[in-house]
């Protein structure tokens, strides 16, 4: 990744690493689709290299998944680093799950933010940011429009 990312490109790396799901879309047509989900990028990454190819040679397109349902474009830089990270990790069964991970290690890892954010989304272990506003819904669930002649507004005659 670039040195200075822009403000943006840095929200959307911290999005990824609290993204609830990741889903892979591979569009076949100009209606059809493919979309395959999973909780992790590394398994999301597997679903979309099984998917293939389109006869074009389209690739399936990768994205995070908010707690909030926003949807991110995981850049191709981070897939290619996941595959790596993953092509070297040891395969061995689920580790214990006691406790919480723990804070800290003193020594930053290397590779960076972006690396230990694409670690953290990977292991499952980020909870979004708290969303500072309450969201607006009404008590009975339905929109504040309604079609009836009643509620429309009268036009004055011309």
């Amino acid at each position: 990744m670039a040195l200075n990312l822009h403000p943006a490109d840095v929200s959307d790396l911290e999005k990824i690493a609290g993204a609830k799901s990741f889903a892979a879309h591979l569009r076949t047509g100009p209606h059809d689709k493919i979309v395959k989900r999973a909780k992790t990028l590394a398994a999301v990454i597997r679903a979309a290299d099984a998917l293939g190819k389109t006869p074009s040679g389209r690739k399936a397109l990768i994205y995070a998944i908010t707690a909030d349902k926003q949807s991110i474009h995981v850049p191709a830089d981070m897939i290619a680093q996941a595959r790596k990270e993953g092509a070297t990790a040891p395969r061995s069964g689920p580790g214990k799950a006691t406790g919480a991970p723990k804070a800290g290690s003193g020594a930053p890892k290397a590779g960076g933010r972006a690396a230990s954010a694409l670690e953290a989304a990977q292991r499952g272990e980020c909870q979004p940011r708290p969303i500072s506003a309450p969201r607006r819904t009404s008590a009975s669930g339905e929109s504040s429009r309604s079609s009836s002649p009643s509620s429309r507004s009268a036009m004055p005659p011309v």
